[in-house]
């Protein structure tokens, strides 16, 4: 049995049956076996035919198109596969707007030994679109990456101090690939002139 029926309303990722028992159609792709939703809209089952598709007002065009930047939130990963959920802006991602998506390691840019060097669950990323639906993602490219990431240890906002990123409440510095349009920044303090100083003990 399908896991939805007619009419039922879903959004971009939602199972809607396998695929021994109805075909994908318009507004759905297949996902290792189960086919899923790839648009936000309402079910539609042709029994006749056996056919599952979605249908939303406008369902072609807010389809994301390879080479499109996008925004996105990593919601689960592994050391070579993110997921993420990614959107034309900040406000659809973190909404039921956003569509699912997969980067792998391969696509980040710069050697690492783990995808968590470059990116970690919570953080908020810009990425370019390779294919999809099923979405696939890459960092390689001026201005992506992580621009907005969150403390392993305090949960606070990670600023970013010169190349690196840094907890400023429990000082935690962590490594990932930060977009030059990184929200959070910060300057380090400037060293003090020590002549100066010498004077003022003088003084």
């Amino acid at each position: 049995m399908p896991f939805v029926k007619n009419g039922d309303k879903v959004v971009p990722g939602d199972p809607l049956c396998v695929i021994e028992e109805l075909a994908p159609g318009p507004g759905t792709y297949e996902d290792d076996g189960l086919v899923r939703a790839s648009i936000p809209g309402t079910v539609k089952i042709d029994m006749l035919n056996y056919l599952v598709e979605v249908r939303g007002p406008n369902a072609e065009k807010k389809l994301l198109q390879p080479k499109e930047i996008v925004y996105g939130e990593v919601v689960a990963m592994r050391n070579e596969l993110a997921q993420l959920r990614v959107a034309r802006n900040m406000e659809e991602v973190l909404s039921a707007r956003a569509y699912s998506a997969v980067l792998h390691i391969s696509q980040v840019g710069k050697p690492v030994n783990s995808l968590y060097d470059a990116v970690r669950p919570g953080d908020l990323v810009k990425v370019k679109v390779l294919a999809g639906p099923p979405y696939q993602l890459t960092l390689k490219g001026p201005r992506l990456g992580v621009i907005l990431a969150y403390c392993g240890n305090c949960g606070h906002p990670l600023y970013k101090i010169e190349n690196q990123l840094q907890c400023p409440y429990c000082g935690r510095v962590e490594e990932r690939l930060v977009s030059p349009d990184y929200v959070l920044k910060a300057k380090r303090p400037k060293k003090r002139d020590q002549k100066h100083e010498d004077k003022k003990v003088r003084h």
